[in-house]
């Protein structure tokens, strides 16, 4: 038979043996990092506990010491698990790596899109009559279906330079020419104007008024581009209004001042078919005379140089009461006066399609 206190090293000895642990250990609220140390220091230190028991007398339960050993498990697991997870983390990027850069290569530099490249030509020039002041500079550019220009600091110059010389010479006046593509004849730009040639030209004519220069200095005309990529859309050229030729009239394009073409009249007739442009621009009136009734509106017809001069005077004076007749019958009362000049103001030489569509036109004026 075994004696007592012999066998003991079994469950209960093993217990004891770890409560004098307890009592000298201060490890009960150690750090979560340093857990796995702790723990081979515990068992290290509690085996020396083992093999020398008896020197310490035990003071606490049973129930305590198996109580701290779950939760020395606990923490041990704990950490265990995080450890894991952070190698799996790792290993995860790890592949992901490899499978992006070395399997599909797509780690190595990538050549972005570069923008797009605003070329110009360097075609801009200020003519008067056949001399050049100005040239070289870069062309404006509009975007498709656009009024508005793309400005770069080479037109900003462009535009500083001839309201310079416009300023200091006031005997004479620029007409704007804009352009357009031949899919955007048809376009209406909106407001008062019918043209998108027109409307664009007077996007410049407002750059140059804000710089001091008097709107009814600058008139404007309008014509198709003859460049598929509308490379060159707008042209300037200084002129004399004395030195005219003949009975040369510029247009103006202004609302005091304002030109519509026939494409408000039925072909040859006098029947008026207004247009959006002239709806609007009719309405605006309409509202400008209410206010001031001192004003008078004159409204004036043109014609082109085909047939005799009688049947375009005529007809010129037949489509200013049409015009008129409008007015009246959208309510305005001020005093309005028609009259014909027939083929004896054209805008444009009479000499091409195209010069001949601008001639027939009627014009209003806002006294």
């Amino acid at each position: 038979m075994e004696p007592k206190g012999k066998g003991l090293f079994k469950p209960t000895k093993l217990a004891i043996a770890y409560l004098s642990f307890l009592k000298y250990s201060r490890f009960q609220k150690t750090p979560l990092p340093t857990v796995l140390c702790q723990c081979v220091e515990n068992h290290i230190f509690f085996y020396n506990i083992v093999l020398n028991y008896g020197k310490y007398p035990p003071s606490q339960p049973i129930n305590a010491v198996l109580g701290y050993i779950f939760q020395q498990s606990i923490r041990f697991m704990r950490a265990v698990a995080i450890i894991t997870f952070l190698l799996f983390l790792v290993f995860a990027l790890f592949v992901r790596w490899y499978f992006v850069c070395e399997i599909r290569g797509l780690c190595g530099k990538q050549d972005t899109p570069s923008a797009p490249v605003d070329a110009r030509l360097k075609t801009l020039t200020l003519e008067e009559g056949d001399s050049i002041l100005l040239s070289g500079y870069d062309q404006f550019a509009f975007d498709s279906a656009s009024v508005a220009p793309r400005l770069n600091d080479n037109n900003q110059s462009f535009i500083d330079t001839l309201a310079f010389l416009m300023r200091a010479d006031t005997t004479k006046s620029l007409t704007v020419t804009g352009r357009y593509l031949p899919g955007e004849k048809d376009l209406r730009p909106g407001g008062f104007f019918e043209n998108i040639g027109v409307a664009r030209a007077d996007r410049v004519r407002r750059l140059l008024m804000h710089r001091g220069i008097p709107e009814r200095r600058i008139t404007l005309d309008n014509g198709a581009a003859t460049d598929p990529g509308l490379l060159e859309p707008l042209s300037f050229e200084l002129y004399k209004p004395q030195q005219l030729p003949g009975d040369y009239e510029k247009v103006q394009f202004v609302f005091t001042n304002m030109t519509f073409s026939d494409a408000n009249f039925a072909y040859n007739s006098d029947e008026f078919k207004p247009g959006d442009a002239f709806v609007q621009y009719a309405d605006s009136v309409k509202v400008f005379l209410g206010l001031d009734k001192k004003r008078k509106l004159t409204i004036i017809g043109h014609t082109d140089n085909i047939g005799s001069d009688r049947y375009n005077q005529e007809l010129g004076l037949r489509r200013a009461r049409s015009a008129r007749d409008y007015f009246k019958k959208l309510g305005v009362t001020a005093e309005m006066a028609v009259d014909s000049k027939g083929k004896k103001r054209p805008a444009a030489s009479n000499n091409t399609p195209e010069g001949r569509q601008k001639n027939r036109r009627v014009n209003f004026v806002l006294e």
